[in-house]
């Protein structure tokens, strides 16, 4: 990479001279100087203003690879190169030096780690008729990581598991959870985590959630889906 010579204000700070050491920032009222967005060629040098600036400042390397990031901030101020570090970079994290550190944010992990939707369904009472609802549609192509009852009200110590829960991709089907007969004892509060045949669900796919009565048991249950879209 080819070191920066010159950079100029964007935002945050304002020449009033010829030279690059003469700018100024806010009014006195800030508790220390306010951060700049500057903007160059280069990476970030050992020269003002990329030694003069708060940390927290920005730099915009305008000149760098096309599809990689242009974007640094200054992470120290020891007065040298190695206060910068680049931002949203492949294997580099937010971090003094570009080290990146366990469970750091970096591209990669925030691309395994993608934000999880959770959806609950409505209440069920397993003592009721046999029925069907449809708790989560998905728009693009997602893959369900996760399905759990969570009980709301108890289930006795006999009947519960006469009735049942499936969950398909079809009316009726069974392809994202087997048909599983309700647990007996069940204190409120509790959780009863569903084995997943298969999570994959396609663009514009509905999961349909069946319940079958147990008559003789008392309970109550909403579904918490767990759930991510595909990349």
């Amino acid at each position: 990479m080819v070191a920066s010579t010159a950079a100029w204000f964007l935002a945050g700070g304002a020449p009033i001279g010829a030279g690059l050491g003469n700018y100024q920032y806010g009014g006195g009222t800030f508790p220390e100087t306010a951060p700049a967005i500057i903007w160059g060629n280069g990476t970030p040098g050992a020269f003002v203003p990329f030694t003069s600036v708060n940390k927290g400042s920005l730099y915009m390397e305008v000149n760098n690879t096309d599809d990689t990031t242009a974007l640094w901030m200054k992470v120290d101020e020891g007065g040298d190169t190695d206060d910068w570090t680049r931002v949203f970079a492949e294997d580099h994290a937010l971090i003094a030096g570009g080290d990146v550190a366990a469970g750091a944010l970096t591209v990669e992990s925030f691309e395994t780690n993608a934000l999880t939707n959770i959806t609950t369904s409505i209440l069920v009472d397993i003592s009721a008729a046999d029925s069907e609802t449809m708790p989560l549609h998905c728009a693009a192509a997602a893959t369900i990581t996760r399905v759990d009852i969570i009980w709301v009200e108890a289930t006795g110590t006999s009947g519960a598991a006469e009735g049942d829960i499936t969950i398909g991709t079809a009316s009726g089907g069974a392809q994202i959870v087997a048909t599983t007969g309700y647990g007996l004892s069940a204190a409120a509060g509790s959780n009863a985590n569903l084995s997943i045949a298969s999570g994959a669900m396609a663009a514009d796919a509905t999961a349909f959630q069946s319940h079958d009565v147990a008559d003789s048991s008392v309970g109550t249950y909403h579904c918490q889906y767990l759930w991510d879209f595909d990349s």
